[in-house]
């Protein structure tokens, strides 16, 4: 299980960091998965990561110190904090004409992130079920090899995994 801790901030300055970008440190004094920066509107936001028991809110300023002190980079005050708890998922892409896709069928990457794979997934099923619908076929085999690429790469990810411990 992995717990993730995000804070909001109000952009004062960024730094040598660039806007636009989606910055990300593996830093084990901060915690055992990617800690990351980025602009979102007018906030700064700061993800940090760890197995369930670490201290991520004194992980959480760890980083806004590394932050300063190797970015220049300048926080107001925390408006907005947020976290959620991660559990790898075994793999279901449905069953018959029933296909799931996202983070409910275990298409999450490496880093927790999933929103690309939902995106994607969602389309490959659309397609899947277009597929069997006009030319007759299972939709759920369609889509297991509409998504074997995806599933491949969150395979690799699943054991990698190992190198973010400390």
């Amino acid at each position: 299980m992995v717990v993730i801790y995000q804070v909001y901030c109000p952009v004062k300055d960024m730094g040598s960091l660039r806007d636009g970008n989606w910055n990300v440190f593996f830093e084990p004094q901060i915690g055992e998965m990617l800690s990351c920066a980025h602009r979102k509107d007018a906030y700064f936001t700061l993800c940090v990561g760890g197995f369930k028991g670490r201290d991520l809110q004194a992980g959480m300023e760890t980083f806004k110190i590394f932050l300063k002190n190797n970015f220049n980079v300048v926080l107001e005050q925390e408006e907005r904090v947020e976290g959620c708890m991660l559990r790898e998922a075994p793999l279901h892409l449905g069953t018959g004409n029933v296909l799931i896709t996202g983070e409910a069928a275990g298409f999450m990457y490496l880093n927790g992130e999933g929103i690309s794979a939902a995106i994607d997934s969602g389309y490959r099923a659309g397609q899947a079920l277009a597929q069997a619908i006009k030319k007759g076929g299972d939709a759920l085999e369609l889509y297991r090899k509409n998504t074997a690429d995806i599933l491949q790469h969150i395979q690799l990810c699943r054991q990698k995994a190992h190198f973010l411990a400390v």
